[in-house]
């Protein structure tokens, strides 16, 4: 019996997959109602990769009028039920910038900061960097170099050499941002060089 149950998880798990890419590959054609169409049933079984989708669609206006309540309403779904970083960040950015004509996303410094955080901690490091950002220019939070140094460091920590690029561009930042910026830079420099391989 249980591994009758098994088989039908797999076989099921195996269809919404096959769903998910045909949804996506009319969203590469540009064919937005057949994506529409296959996205949504599969986003409300919980399907994360369409919730993130749908959300995207009704986020930009894809093959349906854009409608930033209802973004909102399918990144969230997607950021607080599957951890979905890329999700997290969106929601981090309409929120921090506020989108739409008349306030349609209304300006939240502190929802911005927590789904940052969500993404960094989930090792996005666009968030890390923001989160930086937001210290370094005291948006929402206490203006403080210190916790901007150490935001642009954690970048560093995320792994790949695409975050690790990323993480370059952040030892500049921290050398001018610190009194000793010369012992800074360079220290910062030899991680940077160390992540990408280069020669010192």
């Amino acid at each position: 019996m249980r591994l009758i149950a098994i088989f039908l998880l797999i076989s099921f798990a195996g269809a919404i997959n096959a769903d998910f890419d045909d949804a996506y590959g009319y969203l590469k054609q540009k064919e937005y109602i057949k994506a529409l169409k296959e996205f949504k049933p599969l986003a409300e079984q919980g399907h994360v990769p369409s919730q993130m989708n749908l959300g995207w669609m009704h986020h930009k206006g894809l093959g349906v009028e854009q409608n930033y309540k209802t973004a909102i309403k399918w990144y969230e779904m997607a950021a607080n039920q599957g951890d979905n970083e890329d999700a997290q960040h969106t929601l981090g950015n309409l929120y921090r910038n506020g989108e739409g004509k008349k306030g349609a996303v209304t300006k939240d410094l502190n929802k911005a900061m927590y789904y940052y955080k969500k993404a960094s901690d989930n090792g996005f490091p666009y968030s890390t960097f923001t989160i930086g950002l937001m210290y370094e220019k005291g948006e929402g939070v206490d203006k403080s170099v210190k916790n901007s140094a150490k935001w642009f460091k954690k970048t560093y920590e995320h792994g790949s050499i695409q975050k690790k690029v990323l993480g370059l561009w952040d030892s500049f930042r921290i050398a001018f941002l610190l009194d000793n910026y010369k012992d800074i830079h360079y220290k910062y420099r030899l991680l940077a060089n160390k992540s990408l391989d280069l020669k010192e």
